[in-house]
């Protein structure tokens, strides 16, 4: 299952994932999932996130990351949660892992057909994969789309 959700910027799109990690973990205990951003600042917000809503073991798989207080580069080592900066894709794809789910968080970096990341990342085994972008260029074909309006007369 892929699915492609566009929304705007802070509207909680890393809650979301967050919480339907949290909602599968119920069913599916032993499940792996992955997280794949294109920087490593948003790499380690995400971590920071992950270890105050979910009480996972979380690994944050990047090169140059400042984060102290999530494990780095222990490939040995499976973690429920993987939190990989795209320009460490290579380790994920020699690992090997399947995940249940993989949330690729600004998406839109991948649209290129030509893109080297994304050659990779359809190398990754994973039974659900959720792209989130609040800036897609091509917006045929999403499953769900949420506009900047929308989201301020929301609240």
């Amino acid at each position: 299952e892929r699915l492609r959700f566009q929304l705007p910027c802070g509207v909680g799109k890393s809650f979301i994932l967050f919480n339907i990690i949290r909602t599968d973990l119920k069913e599916h205990p032993n499940a792996k999932y992955l997280i794949i951003v294109p920087w490593i600042a948003l790499g380690e917000q995400m971590a920071r996130q992950a270890k105050q809503l979910l009480d996972i073991p979380v690994l944050l798989l990047c090169s140059g990351c400042n984060e102290k207080n999530v494990k780095k580069h222990k490939s040995s080592q499976i973690e429920t949660l993987t939190i990989c900066v795209s320009g460490s894709i290579d380790k994920i794809v020699e690992k090997g892992q399947s995940y249940r789910s993989m949330f690729i968080d600004e998406a839109h970096h991948i649209e290129n057909e030509d893109s080297i990341t994304r050659e990779k990342i359809q190398q990754i085994k994973s039974d659900k994969v959720l792209q989130l972008s609040a800036t897609f260029k091509n917006t045929e074909g999403l499953d769900y789309q949420m506009n900047l309006r929308d989201a301020i007369d929301a609240g």
